[in-house]
């Protein structure tokens, strides 16, 4: 489970008003990070009930945490053949969000890669 199968499943670019970039973009970096917050989440729960942290972790483990790993590694994976095999060149494109090129290291691009390291 993860967030851009979330967002797929409820169309968010189509209700809300945001441009469909923007929403990619936000779901593709929050589906590596959820998992992760929820696991801190989990952390302080069991300082006040012991155990109870512990199984919250591990079912949250279950449900998301391979579909944040795979969506870290696709943040960082790119396309640089279309369909025919052919090299794009320059316009490689990152495959989780495609409107950022696999050249570019600034802006957006600087934190789709912190994110997905």
């Amino acid at each position: 489970l993860t967030v851009t199968e979330l967002q797929n499943s409820l169309n968010w670019q189509c209700a809300t008003e945001s441009s469909a970039e923007t929403v990619r973009s936000l779901s593709a970096l929050s589906s590596p990070v959820l998992p992760l917050l929820l696991l801190a989440c989990c952390a302080a729960l069991e300082l006040f009930r012991a155990g109870f942290g512990v199984s919250m972790a591990l079912k949250t483990l279950t449900l998301l945490f391979i579909g944040g790993a795979s969506s870290a590694a696709e943040l960082l994976s790119c396309q640089s053949q279309d369909g025919d095999g052919k090299s794009l060149g320059d316009f490689a494109f990152r495959k989780a969000i495609r409107h950022l090129r696999c050249a570019e290291r600034d802006g957006v691009a600087f934190w789709v890669d912190v994110v997905g390291y």
